[in-house]
């Protein structure tokens, strides 16, 4: 349960205008269920959750626009986060100073998701024992170690080879490419990837109609939609890849 969770918890509340205006209070229970505007009440008079961070937006009434940049990790940022992934101070150092010499890969840490990926990849290389900073030195190879981690641990019970896997995923993300398209709805994707749900290279989320809710599936970022573009023509047989 997240009040037994020893870590902070973010909440992030779009749209604090569209709630009702909170009428009522939680009961004494916690665990009861409540409309969303109590929840967002008591989270906000730290009723429930006192240690949680709250992020929230709602439209002003002030006819002025704002507009808020978010740019991901400063370098001190990706150092912060390093030094939390790495427990032991030693690999925080070690995995923190490969990547601070190379330049592409400190620029790529700007992003949120890719320095979780890298960190992943190193924490991986370095409990198998290995040299990270002869082989992980441009984003390629990093994506490469990643995909091929998750092949080894995430892919067995998968009902296609892993050569057809790859492809699939592969002309997904060229088809993406092409038609400049980052959110795929389900149709679309059972038409070359089997078993999508439980695909490990796909991020499956809910996206919000007016009166539905439909599934959509993505890459976990446009540079990972890219590489496995360029994955798919290098996994092309000859006569195919005469035909692209």
């Amino acid at each position: 349960m997240l009040q037994n969770s020893a870590q902070r918890v973010l909440f992030i509340i779009d749209g604090l205008d569209h709630l009702d205006k909170c009428n009522s209070m939680l009961g004494k229970s916690e665990l009861q269920r409540a409309p969303p505007e109590v929840i967002v009440h008591c989270l906000l008079s730290e009723k429930i959750l006192p240690r949680s961070v709250l992020l929230i937006t709602k439209k002003t009434k002030v006819r002025e626009e704002f507009f808020t940049e978010i740019m991901g990790f400063s370098e001190k940022g990706v150092e912060e986060y390093f030094q939390k992934f790495f427990q032991n101070k030693e690999l925080f150092r070690k995995a923190y100073e490969c990547v601070r010499a190379n330049e592409t890969l400190i620029r790529a840490c700007s992003v949120p998701v890719i320095c979780w990926i890298i960190c992943t990849v190193m924490q991986e290389r370095f409990s198998d024992g290995a040299d990270v900073t002869n082989v992980l030195e441009t984003t390629t190879s990093i994506y490469f170690d990643f995909v091929s981690t998750l092949l080894e641990h995430h892919c067995q019970g998968l009902s296609q080879s892993v050569l057809s896997l790859l492809r699939s995923v592969g002309q997904l993300a060229e088809r993406g490419m092409l038609e400049e398209q980052m959110l795929f709805d389900e149709k679309t994707v059972n038409e070359t990837v089997s078993d999508p749900a439980v695909n490990p290279f796909l991020f499956r989320l809910l996206s919000k109609r007016r009166f539905h809710q439909e599934i959509m599936f993505s890459f976990i970022h446009l540079s990972f939609q890219e590489f496995f573009t360029a994955l798919y023509y290098v996994l092309l047989d000859e006569e195919q890849s005469k035909r692209k």
